[in-house]
């Protein structure tokens, strides 16, 4: 009864060493026949094309700079969600009465 369960699993075990044997095989293949690189972002590129990178200059922009009325509108915003939040728990508290 036990030879039931284990033929099965023998089979399925052979199956997955023959899959990975392939899927091996067809990743070395792809590596030795791709003539172009793949970064690891996906992108191809071309063999024989010079790539360069330029550092970008951010030095000239100015500072960042908030909206004047920035803090006192938070504020303001701040106290009527506040007051709109105790209200509804004053409605909730009358309800649950």
């Amino acid at each position: 009864m036990l030879e039931l369960h284990i033929d099965p699993l023998l089979e399925l075990l052979d199956e997955l060493r023959i899959r990975i044997k392939k899927a091996e095989e067809i990743s070395e293949n792809q590596e030795s026949t791709n003539p172009t690189t793949t970064t690891p972002l996906n992108y191809q590129t071309h063999p024989q094309a010079i790539y360069t990178r330029r550092f970008l200059n951010f030095s000239k922009l100015p500072e960042p700079k908030n909206e004047e009325n920035f803090k006192r509108e938070l504020e303001e915003l701040t106290k009527s969600f506040y007051q709109i939040n105790s209200s509804n728990d004053e409605d909730d508290d009358a309800s649950n009465l």
